[in-house]
């Protein structure tokens, strides 16, 4: 009997308050034998209120989750297996390949044409109107149907200008369908929600793979050769940027030309004068001075072409 008693006493243990091995219904109330309100506290109910949680609060490898200061457990768990994922929405995107553009020669205030391809990828917005090519971010040389989404081949011409810029251009507007989140509630960017604009600049740097030069002057054409006399304030109604002229039959076709200082047509510098593909190096007469013109210093010389029986139409070219 003393046995028992004493295995019955060792089991229990009553011996400094403590009850061991003793088996306690999970609670429900507070006075149960194990109180609700702290076995709630010190379970998976307990905040977490860690000072670093209190500091970042959003974790940093589990962003999704938001903020995680003073949440249970329970609700961290929850949220880091079962967590809000958003649904992703393209942008329009573009990718200009393939630029090239040409023209007689290679320098500014001239026409040319600019040849392009272009890549036109998936998104999630409503395409609206044409694609537009866009100089100078205002004035439209060239709309188009574009593949969309897909590739395409686009040409156009103009006046190439210094300081010219090209855009590639498109108006679309909102989200063309809504999608669910991962708990398949609706949800949609407020970006998405307002109209957008696709724009990619068309770097244009060269002219027939060469760089692009300053461009020469031509005046009208002259009675007589000799030094002529000019207004310099007023030089663009004396003189035009072209590099195609024509001069009529039987006259002497005597010119003035500025060709800017980046051109040394005495091959100083690898640059040689053609017309019509003939190299006129030799035929030039120097004026021997210059004239600053929107910023460009140019040199004077005069040519004088001869008489023809019929008109006589000259293409003006730099070779390097």
């Amino acid at each position: 009997m003393a046995s028992r008693i004493k295995k019955i006493f060792w089991a229990f243990d009553f011996r400094n308050n403590k009850i061991l091995n003793a088996k306690v219904n999970t609670p429900t109330q507070n006075q149960h034998i194990a109180n609700k309100e702290y076995v709630d506290s010190a379970g998976v109910n307990a905040s977490y209120d860690t000072v670093k949680a209190q500091t970042y609060q959003t974790p940093f490898l589990f962003n999704l989750m938001g903020n995680i200061f003073e949440k249970t457990f329970k609700q961290i768990f929850d949220d880091l297996f079962f967590p809000r994922v958003l649904p992703t929405y393209l942008n329009p995107e573009v990718i200009i390949t393939n630029i090239l553009c040409t023209s007689h020669n290679d320098y500014y205030n001239q026409q040319v044409t600019l040849d392009f391809s272009f890549t036109l990828f998936s998104n999630d917005r409503n395409p609206a109107g044409l694609s537009q090519i866009v100089v100078n971010n205002g004035v439209t040389i060239q709309t188009f149907n574009d593949a969309f989404p897909g590739s395409g081949k686009i040409t156009c011409n103009f006046l190439l200008l210094p300081g010219t810029t090209f855009t590639f251009k498109r108006q679309y507007g909102v989200a063309n369908s809504t999608k669910q989140d991962s708990y398949g509630i609706d949800y949609t960017p407020v970006e998405f929600e307002s109209t957008f604009e696709l724009s990619q600049d068309i770097i244009v740097n060269k002219i027939n793979g060469l760089d692009i030069l300053n461009s020469p002057m031509i005046s009208d054409l002259r009675l007589s050769e000799g030094i002529p006399t000019y207004d310099e304030t007023n030089i663009s109604s004396q003189f035009s940027y072209k590099t195609i002229f024509t001069i009529p039959d039987n006259t002497e076709g005597i010119y003035d030309f500025l060709i800017p200082e980046d051109i040394k047509i005495k091959l100083l510098n690898g640059y040689s004068m053609f017309f019509n593909d003939i190299e006129m190096v030799d035929s030039w007469c120097s004026l021997n001075s210059t004239i600053t013109f929107n910023g460009i210093v140019y040199n004077k010389y005069q040519f004088n072409f001869g008489i023809f029986d019929n008109n006589k139409t000259f293409v003006l070219k730099f070779k390097k």
